[in-house]
């Protein structure tokens, strides 16, 4: 750090960890911009993760400080808070590269949840996958939900998909024990 960035760092700092700094100044948003990339340039990341939590609980800019939190903590080695914070990102946002992260992290961490989110949001971006709807369905059954696959895939069967997606809702009724969904959906499909 030069004078000028060691200052501010001391002042956000202090700020951050809740005592009132000496010249009394109000810390700005550009404060915190400043101080997270040099503690990211300095690499010193726990202080970064830090500063991107504070910066969440004064609300600052929501979309840049869960992406900034979610970055740092994966980076520092923390991905349980980086899953967290890139779902929520994801969900707020839609941004590609977040989904992505969550669907790289959920399953290394057993979080069928997350992972469910994320797959479904890639099989709704591209509902001629089957392959991506089958992953639902089985992320459904490893959670114990089978009837929510179920309505997942009686929703999407439709157009191109409505044979592959009754053929897979009648499978799935059959695996569950609900024989008359089963039947019913084997009906349609004579239909």
């Amino acid at each position: 750090f030069d004078g000028q960035t060691a200052s501010a760092h001391v002042q956000l700092v202090a700020t951050a960890s809740g005592t009132k700094p000496e010249s009394g100044a109000a810390v700005e948003n550009s404060d915190f911009d400043l101080a997270f990339q040099a503690f990211v340039e300095s690499k010193q990341l726990g202080e970064a993760e830090k500063l991107a939590q504070k910066a969440l609980e004064r609300h600052l800019d929501p979309l840049v400080w869960t992406r900034r939190l979610a970055q740092v903590a994966q980076w520092n080695n923390h991905p349980a808070l980086a899953l967290k914070y890139w779902l929520q990102f994801a969900q707020d946002s839609g941004n590609d590269e977040a989904w992505a992260n969550v669907l790289k992290l959920a399953p290394q961490l057993d979080n069928d949840q997350a992972y469910l989110a994320a797959l479904i949001h890639a099989s709704d971006r591209s509902p001629r996958d089957l392959a991506l709807r089958d992953k639902v369905v089985a992320t459904y059954e490893r959670l114990g939900q089978p009837q929510a696959g179920m309505a997942y895939l009686k929703s999407r069967a439709k157009g191109a998909t409505r044979q592959p997606s009754l053929e897979r809702y009648a499978a799935l009724a059959e695996r569950s024990g609900d024989d008359k969904a089963a039947m019913q959906a084997y009906r349609s499909l004579m239909s």
